[in-house]
């Protein structure tokens, strides 16, 4: 609570900072300090808290083998120190100074600038005055001589003038800019307000006292992200939970435990009150939501498996229908996850992200590889986890992934909850290779119709001595047309065909095997017509 100085004694304690919890936009600071007081009533006071810490948090605990009795914590705004207030107001009259004679420089050049413009003029003119007074025999050369001398002297005394202000203004310029950046920089350290902490006591006898205080601090944020390693084993993925921590609150926070928290502190106790929940018949849902009434979208992996295949030209892939959802207008509840750095970490008040080490885990995985012949001659890398039941959510961040100790790129997830399975894209994957052949190509005229017939050969080899699971797509045209007809004809090992024209075959190739994927498919359409997309 906010209130007057009390007035008795006062003892000052030296404390230090002992453990940090942080959330998501603030945290939680706990101070430690040990003091010998005597019988009698004291006041503890605390000056080296920082300017961003919230007055109505902080609370007090004391500890002591005699009876201590804490009295109301008093938090005391402190205005800005009275020699940072005059040290700004001198350098401001310092600035204000220095622009007066600088102004007056600027002016001097001026009226030595007409000085020399006028003894330009002056020269210009005399030459014909006297150039015509010498012709007509009016005037003496030597009084020429004397003119052109004094006009000589003259305008030197003016040159130089003008290059002795300047070099006069340079100098106030030099001295004007570093004074400004001295007053901003005085600006700049000054804090608005400062606190000052007095914790009123009883002690029943003299003795030592242990005072705890705790507050809490803004300008903190942290965000979760991950390292992914794999590759040292073919059915294993650790996963390493950091925690990128910035905070600029005024204060360093040197080598002490950290315990992270998504948790939001509620600032009020004010209980919230549900918005009424409204549900309804469902309207008719396009077929494709009747195909899919979970309404989840397709996995990430398998989402870019298409796109990439709807760039090849003339296959494109129309996008998937927005399907309506009728549920509960409530946003989903994610588990409040805490976390204890591993060990203690040192974080600055410099705004700089530093990543904190909070847990170690090491997944069984399934790695399977998707081919996409007509994409890459690599194949890419899925790995399929799942969070242990009795494990810790996942928060949704960015995973840094590494194979063989080889930094490959960074794949992003979302919440998972314990028990959950999820799966990761890990690039691709040069150890397994793929081919395409184009084996035959030939058009057939059939009176106003024509026939285009293709025939592929894929190779898959697997240089590991371990098999390897591997999901095969294969992309064939899809037509838009009544007049335009596309028809697998063959495929070994069997395919099976989406309506979008993917083949898919699923292989599990031997250890340093190849495997082949030969099939084929025709395209009939009007022979006076171009058909359009053909080439791939």
């Amino acid at each position: 609570m906010m209130g007057q100085t009390p007035q008795m004694t006062t003892t000052p304690v030296k404390t230090e900072i002992v453990a940090v919890t942080v959330y998501p936009t603030q945290a939680r600071v706990t101070r430690r300090g040990t003091v010998q007081l005597s019988q009698g009533a004291t006041t503890l006071e605390l000056t080296d808290l920082p300017v961003t810490l919230q007055p109505q948090t902080v609370q007090a605990q004391g500890y002591s083998n005699s009876s201590v009795t804490l009295q109301t914590v008093l938090v005391i705004p402190i205005p800005a120190l009275e020699t940072q207030a005059a040290a700004i107001q001198k350098t401001a009259a310092i600035v204000r100074s220095l622009e007066d004679e600088f102004r007056k420089a600027k002016d001097q050049l001026v009226v030595l600038g007409l000085q020399r413009t006028f003894l330009e003029t002056l020269a210009d003119r005399s030459s014909r005055t006297f150039s015509l007074g010498l012709a007509q025999q009016q005037v003496a050369l030597s009084g020429v001589t004397d003119f052109l001398t004094y006009l000589e002297t003259q305008y030197q005394v003016v040159a130089e003038a003008i290059a002795q202000q300047e070099r006069h203004k340079t100098d106030i310029d030099h001295q004007l800019q570093d004074a400004r950046q001295q007053h901003q920089a005085l600006q700049a350290d000054l804090p608005d307000i400062h606190y000052r902490v007095c914790i009123p006591l009883q002690m029943a006898a003299a003795d030592t006292l242990d005072i705890e205080v705790t507050y809490h601090v803004e300008k903190v944020q942290w965000h979760p992200c991950y390292d992914i390693r794999f590759g040292e084993a073919p059915d294993r993925l650790k996963l390493d939970c950091l925690a990128n921590v910035c905070q600029q609150t005024g204060e360093d926070w040197p080598e002490v435990p950290i315990k992270l928290s998504s948790a939001a502190p509620e600032n009020s106790p004010m209980l919230p009150q549900p918005d009424v929940w409204y549900i309804a018949l469902p309207r008719q849902l396009p077929k494709a939501a009747a195909n899919n009434p979970s309404g989840r979208s397709r996995s990430p992996i398998l989402q870019d498996t298409y796109r990439m295949l709807g760039a090849v030209p003339g296959s494109e892939i129309p996008p998937e229908r927005a399907i309506e959802h009728y549920g509960p207008a409530l946003s989903p509840a994610l588990a409040v996850v805490r976390f204890n750095s591993l060990s203690p970490v040192t974080i600055p008040s410099n705004s700089q992200a530093h990543r904190v080490p909070l847990a170690q885990y090491d997944f069984p995985s399934q790695f399977t590889y998707v081919a996409l012949p007509q994409r890459s001659d690599a194949a890419y890398l899925q790995a399929h986890l799942t969070n242990p039941a009795d494990g810790l959510p996942l928060l949704p961040g960015t995973a840094q992934l590494f194979r063989d100790g080889g930094y490959i790129g960074q794949e992003r997830f979302d919440y998972v909850a314990p028990g959950q399975s999820f799966q990761l894209s890990l690039g691709l994957d040069e150890s397994l290779s793929v081919q395409r052949e184009l084996l035959n190509r030939h058009t057939t005229n059939q009176g106003p119709g024509c026939q285009v017939s293709f025939a592929y050969r894929l190779s898959l080899h697997n240089p590991l001595p371990y098999p390897l699971q591997v999901a095969v797509l294969e992309q064939i045209p899809v037509s838009r047309s009544d007049q335009v007809d596309v028809c697998l004809d063959a495929s070994d090992p069997p395919s099976t065909l989406s309506s979008a024209g993917l083949c898919h075959w699923d292989l599990t190739l031997g250890p340093q095997t190849v495997a082949y994927i030969q099939y084929e498919y025709h395209i009939e359409h009007p022979c006076d017509i171009a058909v359009i997309g053909l080439e791939n």
